[in-house]
């Protein structure tokens, strides 16, 4: 698993997060986790449509009005690899 984070500035209410890769040479998963390590989910490439497509887009948006402030985690997992690593971006 590959470790990121993501600062969340005060007052928003929404996020994107958006996994990309080459999916011939392999699955990635994303979990997100709130700064105080709460979870928030776990995504995999069927999570925004309904064929592999190398790409995960997740919208977090906040039900009470602002999203926790602080280094949201962004942990990525490669489920299924061909060879010994998989390029991705993550944005």
């Amino acid at each position: 698993m590959v470790y990121h984070s993501r600062y969340i500035w005060p007052f928003t209410s929404k996020v994107d997060v958006t996994l990309t890769w080459d999916e011939q040479y392999g699955e990635l998963e994303l979990y997100i986790y709130q700064p105080d390590n709460t979870f928030i989910g776990h995504y995999t490439d069927l999570y925004d449509s309904s064929e592999k497509d190398g790409t995960i887009d997740v919208d977090i948006k906040s039900a009470s009005g602002y999203l926790p402030i602080g280094d949201w985690k962004l942990n990525v997992y490669g489920r299924e690899v061909s060879g010994s690593s998989v390029s991705y971006s993550i944005i």
